[in-house]
């Protein structure tokens, strides 16, 4: 069985702390652009539904009357927000790509620094071989979806945030359900999602 403990949680956060520090190094400001659309992502559904929600109010309030400057000025700012959201989704791909590509060359390029300082009797033993052979198949990609994953976690939390707010905000006992709604997907991520990449880490 593979659970969850302290002592993967410190691995990860290690881990995490490395791949970042790399990163960030070189690519500073790809790494700035894409947590600034994701901010952005992850706030326009809520700003959009907002603001429709003020149309719509604008709309009942004003049926029998002549269609107000409000109303003219929310639609056109309700469409320039269902605009925005593929444009940023556009650019959060381009720039994911981007790094994808820095992450791939970056890890070959130390993967095989390492390999050359390495004493020859480390490459004839077969241990060290399994190993090479799986960072040769599977860490690339691995090093990427970490990265990626780490955005992604990101982003969650930031619309998990904002839909508190808003829920806790109109009906204090609503955000407990949603808190409460939440919790088994968790648990059940925590508890067998690393399964998923315990496939992967076989010998060869």
């Amino acid at each position: 069985k593979t659970k969850l403990s302290l002592e993967t949680l410190k691995d990860i956060w290690v881990n995490t702390r490395r791949v970042s520090a790399i990163i960030w190094s070189e690519k500073r400001g790809l790494v700035v652009g894409l947590s600034l659309i994701l901010i952005a992502l992850s706030a326009t559904p809520f700003i959009g539904s907002g603001l429709r929600g003020l149309l719509i109010n604008d709309l009942v309030k004003n049926i029998q009357s002549q269609i107000s400057s409000t109303f003219i000025i929310l639609l056109a700012v309700v469409i320039a927000v269902s605009f925005l959201a593929p444009l940023l989704t556009i650019l959060q791909n381009y720039i994911s790509r981007s790094l994808s590509f820095f992450i791939e060359e970056k890890f070959e390029l130390l993967t095989i620094k390492k390999k050359g300082e390495l004493d020859i009797a480390v490459h004839e033993n077969p241990e060290h071989n399994d190993l090479f052979n799986k960072i040769r198949e599977n860490g690339s990609w691995r090093i990427q979806n970490f990265f990626d994953r780490q955005f992604f976690i990101f982003q969650n939390i930031l619309e998990v945030l904002i839909a508190a707010a808003i829920i806790g905000t109109a009906n204090w006992w609503l955000l407990i359900i949603f808190i409460a709604g939440t919790l088994p997907e968790l648990i059940t991520e925590l508890r067998y999602g690393r399964r998923i990449w315990n496939i992967h880490g076989w010998h060869a």
